[in-house]
């Protein structure tokens, strides 16, 4: 996977139109998308660069298509060493060509450095580095595998074409009108070279040779890439540090519901001790008071009442207890006889494993002899039983 955080995917592709006597310039704002360019903004006759940079934007890469006065085009034969057929008596390096080669001819555009230096150091001196340039009609050819036409107009020039291959142009003494489309976008024939231009800038051609000068366009575009690796990681870092933050502050939004939560809990949970703490309280108050009554003695029935029904579990229900129950019927002028030593208890118990554990619990008792099951039967899920408690004399 190729990732580039330097990569250009928008660009301010302007037209310098010269007009002898100054310039004026003409802004096409492009994207590089995945299936093609898209055009964002169009803005005609600018006659400074603060008012493309107001309208190109901050951040925005430029790059320079030089037509109109000072340009010199030529058709030449595709021979070795072909630009030596163009100019006589000249220096080629004081001149920036813009070559489109066919198999029979090469079409050239060319103009004079010290006109282009100039021009880009006006950008420089807004800090706004030029990244390209290219002259003339001719890279409009690479166009019309889009447009299909066998002639397209360029300002004045008209190029014309067998197929998609540029095989003639001419110059017409009147400025041309007209309009194209390259997918979704309309393209009036004064902005189609600026279109051009850009497409050669994110898809390149071989049939295309572009001005080349290392001290300006090459370092140009390594600190424009320079740049975007910057913007871009900052912003990333910057997006990858708010996340972290309200991540953070998420965290610290549920720790505090979680601590106010369990304060909650913890006060509810401080005043149950405390009404617990009270309530034995009164518990040992209370059996002092039996303690000293006397109550609580093995004298008083109270103290074996007490005993059963403290030491009987909670699912075994007690439903009648007697202690020391008459032998008989009472009857008038018969003396009343009472089992001194016996207790009976009636009670419905969910199982017999529970019942022989409470029974086990309560032979351990100090005032018990020995106790008797008379009677056990279960039925509908509950067992109902009558125990007799044999005491210890007392």
């Amino acid at each position: 996977m190729n990732f580039n955080l330097g990569h250009i995917n928008k660009i301010a592709s302007v037209s310098v139109v010269l007009t002898g006597d100054g310039y004026y310039f003409d802004l096409v704002l492009v994207k590089n998308k995945k299936d093609g360019i898209e055009i964002l903004k169009k803005v005609k006759h600018l006659n400074s660069v603060e008012d493309l940079l107001k309208h190109a934007g901050k951040y925005v890469s430029f790059i320079l298509h030089f037509s109109g006065k000072g340009i010199l085009n030529k058709q030449v034969e595709n021979t070795p060493n072909y630009r030596s057929k163009m100019l006589f008596d000249t220096n080629l390096d004081d001149f920036y060509f813009t070559d489109v080669q066919t198999n029979d001819f090469v079409y050239s555009s060319m103009i004079r450095k010290d006109v282009v230096e100039n021009i880009v150091e006006l950008f420089n001196t807004k800090l706004n580095h030029i990244i390209s340039i290219t002259t003339g009609p001719f890279i409009v050819a690479e166009l019309n595998t889009f447009i299909n036409q066998s002639e397209i107009c360029v300002y004045n020039f008209v190029l014309k074409f067998n197929q998609t291959t540029l095989v003639d142009y001419n110059k017409s003494e009147e400025r041309l009108v007209k309009n194209y489309s390259i997918g979704d976008n309309l393209i009036s024939n004064s902005e189609i070279s600026a279109v051009a231009h850009a497409y050669l800038f994110f898809y390149g051609s071989e049939n295309v040779t572009l001005p080349e000068d290392n001290a300006i366009f090459k370092v140009a575009r390594k600190e424009t890439e320079a740049k975007n690796v910057f913007i871009r990681f900052g912003a990333a870092m910057l997006i990858f540090f708010l996340i972290i933050l309200m991540g953070n502050m998420i965290y610290l939004d549920q720790l505090n519901k979680t601590i106010n939560e369990n304060y909650a809990k913890l006060s509810t949970s401080e005043q149950a001790l405390k009404q617990i703490g009270l309530l034995k309280d009164e518990k040992l108050r209370k059996e002092k008071m039996l303690n000293s009554s006397g109550v609580l003695n093995k004298q008083f029935l109270s103290f074996y009442l007490m005993e059963i029904s403290n030491s009987a579990p909670n699912e075994i229900a007690l439903t009648e207890i007697s202690i020391r129950p008459v032998f008989s019927e009472i009857k008038q002028h018969l003396k009343i006889e009472i089992e001194n030593n016996n207790i009976y208890i009636l009670g419905e118990t969910p199982s017999s494993n529970l019942l022989s554990q409470w029974i086990k619990r309560l032979e351990k008792k100090d005032w018990v002899n020995k106790i008797d099951i008379l009677n056990y039967y279960y039925t509908k899920g509950k067992g109902e039983f009558e125990l007799k408690i044999e005491m210890i004399n007392v």
